[in-house]
């Protein structure tokens, strides 16, 4: 089976000018995402350095969550509207260009109000490179898409587990065993110092008291975290390379044709406008619930492990490398299963192992065993990690055909989850860091519901499809075709029947 795909895939190579374009595209695609899970990985593991840079509580720096995910929201629509109008190409070089000065900048920002803006432009930048992508990859392939935008995933998640074992060396580090760690800014003392200096121990009152520790303890205050922030600037850059010698190079008719096939062949079948409603909106809630599981766990595991354990930061980010290598190890394997099994149970199953992560990590929090954070990192980031790329396949094989419009309302409502989730749990774990476990298990048993909604739903939907493709049609002239083709003349001895 596997080498009969390779040989299809050789021979079109070979043959097909339009698929080699179109494999090129997805080749550097991979790339590029790659680099776009990279850049998004990074923001966890560096969330405390970044709060030192900008001088603010956790809680504020929480909100940097918030700004990338504004930003995302504001590039679905702004995806929505620009995608047919505009080269593709361009899309993705711009993003990309955008991105590689913003990435550099980033541990540049000293003052609060400019970090929290340039994570408003890094998520709309991430975002935008994302969509377009992805949307591209859509249409060129059709009902082909499900395993190579898998793929394509698998490369996000390559380059989010490689970003946080960069960081690691670089992040700001104590040194000593004997530590007071004080709770807003993880400022760290020496205890021998403050025992001979009780008179002169410092204590923080507001985010404007910072600048005292930063005169009593600087050496505790320095980070090289642009150091691989300034990696990941470079490797952006190096993803507009291919895309610009695309633009310039490729025979774009080839792959509009393409487009235009696809979108009447799609075109065939509409839901009724309450079927097609709840549909949209069941998919909006998923889109949501899971992205803002997954980008809350992947991005305060991290500060949770430090504020709840009192473990080193790289030790912490750690674990969030252990996450994203489990995610790429079940992005991987669902390659290969996932066609297997019907999408709507595939993903019901895997949102209830979601739950039961979410219960390991809580219970093992209430009774002091820091080992539950490693099993819930392996665990959490092998289910998760076929969501995404499998639910635009979901879409788009169940329910409708995923266009811009339908990417964008995708990206909308997931970012509409991810800009909720920072403020709560950056609120909620000033007061006890117990609170992130609380917040994810009740929003992955909120998605477990969701996706059993969902497969009540593709069962109707498929029903009416069923009917659809049966349906015959007589034309003008008495002439007896199928539904939706044209083209393809149907014998006329056969008996029509209305539905």
């Amino acid at each position: 089976m596997c080498s009969d795909s390779v040989l299809n895939i050789y021979i079109k190579l070979k043959n097909d000018k339009a698929y080699r374009q179109i494999f090129t595209v997805f080749v550097w695609s991979c790339f590029a995402f790659l680099v776009l899970g990279w850049n998004l990985g990074l923001g966890g593991p560096t969330l405390l350095d970044l709060q030192i840079i900008a001088n603010c509580s956790l809680e504020q720096a929480s909100l940097f969550f918030t700004a990338i995910a504004s930003g995302y929201m504001v590039s679905s629509l702004v995806i929505g509207v620009t995608f047919d109008r505009f080269d593709k190409y361009l899309h993705i070089i711009f993003g990309n260009v955008g991105i590689t000065i913003v990435m550099a900048a980033i541990p540049w920002c000293k003052y609060y109000e400019l970090m929290f803006t340039i994570h408003v432009l890094k998520g709309f930048l991430c975002g935008f490179s994302d969509g377009v992508a992805s949307t591209l990859l859509i249409h060129l392939l059709g009902q082909d898409c499900r395993r190579y935008i898998q793929i394509l995933h698998f490369f996000f998640t390559i380059g989010g587990m490689l970003s946080p074992l960069a960081a690691a060396p670089f992040l700001n580090q104590i040194e000593g065993s004997d530590r007071i760690q004080n709770e807003s800014y993880n400022v760290l003392f020496d205890i021998t110092t403050i025992l001979n200096n009780t008179s002169h121990v410092p204590t923080v009152q507001s985010s404007h008291d910072l600048s005292i520790l930063r005169n009593t303890s600087d050496n505790s205050l320095t980070t090289e975290v642009y150091k691989p922030y300034l990696i990941s600037s470079g490797l952006s850059l190096l993803s507009v390379v291919p895309f610009a010698l695309m633009y310039f190079t490729f025979d774009k008719k080839l792959t509009e044709t393409k487009q235009k096939k696809e979108t009447k062949e799609d075109n065939n079948c509409e839901l009724p406008i309450l079927l097609r409603i709840t549909v949209l909106i069941t998919v909006a809630l998923c889109s949501s619930v899971y992205t803002a599981l997954e980008d809350s766990f992947a991005s305060f595991l991290a500060t949770f492990a430090v504020k709840q354990y009192q473990w080193d930061k790289a030790v912490a980010s750690y674990a969030t490398s252990l996450y994203w290598a489990s995610f790429a190890g079940g992005s991987l394997i669902g390659i290969f299963i996932a066609p297997l099994f019907d999408l709507s149970k595939f993903l019901t199953f895997y949102s209830l192992m979601i739950v039961s992560s979410f219960t390991v990590l809580l219970l093992t929090t209430l009774y002091g065993f820091d080992g539950g954070i490693w099993a819930s990192a392996a665990i959490c980031g092998f289910f998760m990690s076929v969501f995404f790329p499998l639910f635009f396949a979901w879409t788009e094989e169940d329910f409708l055909h995923v266009s811009a419009r339908v990417t964008a309302l995708i990206m909308l409502s997931g970012s509409s989850g991810v800009i909720i989730n920072p403020i709560i749990l950056g609120k909620l774990m000033e007061v006890s860091p117990v609170w992130f476990c609380y917040i994810l298990l009740g929003e992955s048993i909120v998605l477990f519901l969701l996706f059993c909604v969902g497969t009540l739903l593709s069962k109707r939907t498929k029903r009416f499809r069923r009917k659809s493709e049966f349906e015959i049609r007589v034309d003008r002239n008495g002439e007896i075709y199928g539904n939706g083709n044209i083209d393809a003349k149907v014998n006329k001895g056969f008996e029509i029947t209305k539905f």
